[in-house]
């Protein structure tokens, strides 16, 4: 059976004779450690985080570490846009007045125009479409 694998019986019985390190131990308690921190998050938690809260628990952990064993582990943090407020109200606004008054069916061809502006959120703001 070792041939198939390809093992020797020498590397076989030391293998099975080996303990586990320490270093890895300590690996395992921390993957571990940082999968509950990310759960109890809600996958929300990213790597700065989780390595304060680790911290907090008296780990010694970079960031990057932190950051390597979660890529290792396939686990990420969900970015949270944040919200821009896209209307203002401002007191120009008292000042608009209601053209139309809700007469949207006129008589005659042409005689009124309605405009309607959109928000289109992009790199480094908002681009205005108007129809």
């Amino acid at each position: 059976m070792l041939k198939r694998v390809g093992l020797s019986r020498s590397n076989y019985y030391a293998q099975k004779k080996r303990s586990v390190s320490a270093t890895k131990l300590k690996r395992q308690e921390i993957m571990s450690k940082i999968k509950e921190i990310w759960e109890e998050s809600k996958h929300i938690y990213g790597a700065p985080k989780i390595t304060m809260i680790l911290r907090k628990n008296g780990f010694r952990i970079a960031v990057k570490t932190v950051g390597n064993y979660m890529r290792n582990m396939g686990i990420k943090a969900h970015y949270v846009e944040p919200w821009t407020t896209t209307t203002r109200d401002s007191e120009y606004s008292d000042q608009l007045l209601n053209y139309l008054d809700e007469h949207f069916n006129p008589e005659t061809p042409n005689a009124r125009w309605c405009i309607d502006t959109t928000y289109i959120p992009i790199r480094n703001g908002f681009a205005y479409l108007t129809s």
